[in-house]
């Protein structure tokens, strides 16, 4: 599936939230969470923006970095904010692109 395949089959996705971990462990590939937004880019393409929220010490890879457009981290241990992050991320998502860009 591509972006393109998306496109021809009707389908309207203006962004993707994934609520992760930063921390994905499989048998693999030792970055997996960067392997799972490469495969989403592949799917999707690069107009589409991805936001993703992670544990607030999250492996946080170049890979991840370069396929996410918005990254937000929970700000508790243990984890009591990861609804407000989830918000937080959302909000930016559907800020005006050029917003985004620049903010």
């Amino acid at each position: 599936m591509t972006g393109a395949w998306m496109k021809r089959k009707g389908c309207e996705i203006s962004g993707i939230l994934l609520g992760l971990h930063g921390a994905m462990v499989t048998e693999f590939c030792e970055d997996s969470e960067g392997e799972l937004l490469a495969r989403l880019r592949d799917a999707v393409g690069y107009e589409i923006p991805i936001a993703i929220t992670l544990d607030l010490h999250a492996n946080v890879t170049a890979k991840m970095c370069d396929l996410a457009n918005i990254i937000v981290s929970y700000k508790t241990y243990p984890h009591m904010d990861m609804r407000e992050r989830g918000g937080q991320a959302g909000d930016i998502l559907q800020l005006p692109r050029r917003i985004r860009l620049f903010s």
